[in-house]
């Protein structure tokens, strides 16, 4: 596949529950295109489409719905709790997410003068920032993400715990960063932090 637009993208990670949405609306609002990768995969796994036949062979009938679509709940229970189901499922959609996503890109630049950014949760891990033009990774503390997972998305703890647990720790997705924005401060230094990082990447893209 040619991957010619996603050299021109920069990359947004950290681990889950650590600010990356709230990140992405600001650049949004200092007038940056943002591209997030999980409505990306809410289409390539919409009702009848291609991606989620493929999970439904693999998983079965169970993570579906009655009306056909997915159900986000029961495949997260089965593929937090056992590590190659998760691997299998990365496998399945990456490439079609991968796809997806180089031709929003190719729109993207198309449709704005602006940098455009990648908001991913996984990019690190599966080793695709090495794909984009720099990586921007949120930090936060586990003690934060864990109370944001169980008062936001109402998990117990163990059920925050594998979430966490299965992706890097912070402190290996800010050893390739090219750029770390602090999120253990209030939201105007937050947005300070965005603000700085999105001046430098404009003055970096034209070069």
């Amino acid at each position: 596949m040619n991957r010619s637009y996603t050299k021109k993208v920069f990359a947004l990670t950290g681990g889950i529950a650590s600010g990356k949405s709230t990140v992405a609306s600001m650049l949004i609002s200092f007038g940056a295109m943002v591209i997030d990768a999980d409505q990306i995969a809410r289409e390539v796994l919409k009702a009848n489409s291609e991606g989620l036949s493929v999970v439904v062979e693999h998983f079965g009938k169970q993570i579906l719905l009655s009306d056909g679509s997915l159900n986000r709940k029961v495949l997260g229970e089965i593929v937090f709790s056992a590590p190659k189901a998760r691997k299998k499922l990365d496998q399945l959609v990456h490439p079609l997410i991968a796809q997806a996503s180089e031709k929003a890109f190719q729109k993207a630049f198309y449709e704005t003068k602006e940098p455009v950014f990648y908001e991913a949760a996984l990019l690190v891990e599966n080793g695709s920032y090495c794909d984009f033009r720099q990586l921007i990774v949120v930090a936060t503390t586990v003690n934060k993400q864990r109370k944001w997972l169980i008062n936001r998305n109402h998990f117990t703890r163990k059920e925050a715990d594998a979430r966490l647990n299965a992706q890097y720790p912070t402190s290996q997705k800010i050893a390739v960063a090219d750029y770390v924005i602090c999120n253990d401060g209030s939201l105007a230094e937050l947005r300070s932090q965005v603000k700085m990082v999105l001046n430098s990447v404009r003055k970096q893209r034209w070069k």
